[in-house]
């Protein structure tokens, strides 16, 4: 498999085998020019939308993170289209992203204050209600998150529309390294249902599900309205 991306905003996954001799014309496939204009300019426009072209010998067993049972080979694929509830630097440190936390007086619950005006690919608001769901879900279909999420949390509630309280059963200080929560929308789940919601995940990433051939390739599409 292959992962490509281009300054015009489109990634994909495609079996390297199937790039052979083509390569070249399919990256000049890629380009985009519009106009008359002069042929530097052409060359210009062909430069900038030409694809980085990255292979991989894996392939996601889905789409869903949330479901996944082999999540490093999925998140391969979907880390740009979904997003944890908690980052990390280039050094390995916590860092917020879609929200902060603050640890509640007694250390027994972090709150979770989200960004605000953070937007679904579907178009559906962040809020804490779909961490409550995000947490729900990974925890009744993924192991990895189940293991390490049981022994330290008790429950997850939506204080209020931006904040998510996570009660934990003992003051816990590696609860941070928690970062395999990944955020779902409750909403487009609702709407959509288990079979949709799967085929097509919407994340909050920079990126979003474009096609998707099993076995080819997977096409990322920029996200115009990134946070």
């Amino acid at each position: 498999m292959t992962l490509s991306s281009s300054s015009n905003g489109v990634s994909s996954f495609a079996r390297a085998g199937e790039l052979g001799d083509k390569a070249a014309s399919e990256e000049t496939a890629w380009a985009r020019t519009s106009g008359s204009g002069s042929e530097s300019e052409a060359a210009a426009a062909q430069t900038a939308a030409k694809p980085l072209v990255i292979a991989t010998n894996v392939e996601p067993d889905t789409l869903d993170i949330t479901s996944s049972r082999n999540a490093p080979n999925a998140r391969q694929a979907m880390t740009n289209v979904t997003e944890a509830l908690v980052g990390f630097d280039t050094d390995g440190m916590p860092t917020p992203t879609i929200a902060e936390w603050v640890n509640g007086p007694d250390n027994k619950y972090i709150d979770f204050k989200l960004r605000p005006n953070v937007k679904f690919h579907s178009g559906d608001e962040l809020t804490a209600d779909d961490i409550v769901f995000s947490d729900a879900r990974m925890t009744a279909k993924t192991s990895i998150y189940s293991i390490r999420r049981n022994p330290t949390i008790s429950s997850v509630e939506a204080v209020d529309k931006l904040t998510a309280r996570f009660h934990l059963k003992s003051p816990d200080v590696t609860m941070l390294a928690l970062r395999l929560l990944v955020v779902v929308s409750k909403k487009y789940y609702d709407r959509v249902g288990e079979e949709e919601f799967v085929k097509k995940p919407m994340g909050t990433g920079p990126y979003k599900l474009g096609e998707y051939k099993p076995g080819q390739y997977l096409e990322l599409v920029r996200n115009e309205d990134f946070w």
